[in-house]
């Protein structure tokens, strides 16, 4: 993966470059990117509001391999998150990314960005450039910039106490998980292939055996590796075991894995709310839409079970005793009865249930791509290693 172009800083210091204003920057993501889902679980954790830092979102299918937004006539709306761009209607992110070079250039002419343009990236509409794309960099700034810290339940998600042992973590899973399972998915069948896959492994088996004496990576509280790792693991079992061939072992079979990551997604504490940041359609449709060199047919699993439903943790789970917490969460006082609606194990009605290709009445795909899903499809949608 190619590094970043836009690396600056949003500063809280009046004569910065870009200081910090309320409603002057947005940031645009996909749900259902992993490295996006990084930048909102830190808002989420950092309890951010939108009028501090307003989030757009891009469709989950693209087209000719760019982020697209429907247009203002569409007002597209999947699992509540609107995919359009409210500050200039744009179709495309492309247009963000040639507006800033022109802007950047001083030169006018559409297609003058010849980069990558990615998501998830932070948009200053006074300047009407890109201040950062890089999702590690912008999960930092949502911490030690747009953050207030003034409720009850604060707490950092990079501790300085915890520095060293925590970009140790980052390293070691963004490089073994977060980019292993691509790396896996786009290695040559054969040796290739099952060294990434050993890579991947071998770093499940570590994290496991880890997560087996701490309730999360670095201690009592979630830390930035947790983050990091949640968003690979709520993909793994329903998109990368069978789509990116990762298909040694699933999360469900890791036990200490297993439960940290229940406990992470039921995490509520002050305005804390993981599962908003969980949206599984966009995440389906972004990896078994798009990747057409995984999945030639673009179909969509059809199994029964809500890969991304959660159980909440017994109350007798090892973890309820490791350590007190000082922050409330439902692992801390869980009750049948009192289960949040967001993480409660009764089974509830799936989109796909209703159609793999529609969602609140949007059409997700061209006519001729309907057709070609409509057509007699081999039992499973890739090829298993």
């Amino acid at each position: 993966m190619s590094k970043s172009e836009f690396t600056d800083w949003v500063s809280t210091a009046p004569a910065a470059k870009f200081p910090l204003e309320e409603g002057r920057y947005h940031l645009y993501v996909s749900y259902g990117d992993p490295f996006s889902h990084r930048v909102l679980l830190a808002i989420a954790f950092k309890s951010i509001s939108a009028d501090v830092l307003p989030i757009h979102c891009v469709l989950p299918i693209m087209r000719d391999r760019t982020w697209v937004f429907s247009s203002s006539d569409d007002d597209v709306e999947i699992e509540g998150i609107r995919c359009n761009d409210p500050l200039y209607n744009s179709s495309s992110i492309r247009e963000f990314y040639d507006r800033c070079q022109q802007q950047q250039q001083d030169f006018s002419g559409a297609g003058s960005y010849h980069g990558l343009c990615s998501v998830p990236f932070l948009w200053d509409s006074k300047r009407e450039v890109i201040v950062n794309n890089d999702s590690a960099m912008l999960s930092e700034m949502m911490e030690t910039v747009f953050a207030t810290n003034d409720n009850d339940f604060d707490f950092r998600l990079r501790p300085s106490s915890k520095l060293q042992q925590i970009d140790k973590l980052n390293r070691f899973i963004d490089d073994r998980l977060n980019r292993g399972v691509w790396h896996c998915a786009m290695a040559q069948p054969g040796d290739e292939q099952e060294i990434e896959k050993r890579k991947i492994f071998e770093a499940l088996d570590y994290l496991d055996k880890k997560l087996a004496t701490s309730r999360f990576l670095c201690g009592k509280l979630p830390t930035e590796p947790d983050l990091r790792l949640f968003t690979t693991a709520i993909r793994f079992d329903a998109i990368y075991y069978d789509l990116f061939g990762c298909n040694t072992k699933r999360i469900a079979d890791y036990p200490h894995l297993r439960n940290w990551l229940r406990d992470l997604y039921q995490w509520q504490s002050g305005n804390v709310s993981v599962p908003a940041t969980v949206k599984e359609v966009h995440m389906r449709l972004l990896h078994y839409v798009n990747l057409t060199e995984l999945n030639p047919t673009r179909r969509l699993p059809l199994d029964e079970a809500l890969a991304f439903q959660l159980e909440p943790l017994s109350p007798t789970s090892p973890r309820q005793f490791m350590t007190s917490s000082p922050l409330p969460s439902p692992r801390d006082s869980y009750s049948p009865q009192s289960a949040s609606p967001d993480i409660a194990s009764s089974p509830v009605e799936s989109p796909r249930q209703l159609s793999p290709l529609m969602v609140k009445g949007f059409d997700l795909l061209a006519p001729h791509d309907r057709e070609l899903l409509a057509a007699p499809q081999p039992e499973t949608p890739t090829q298993a290693v």
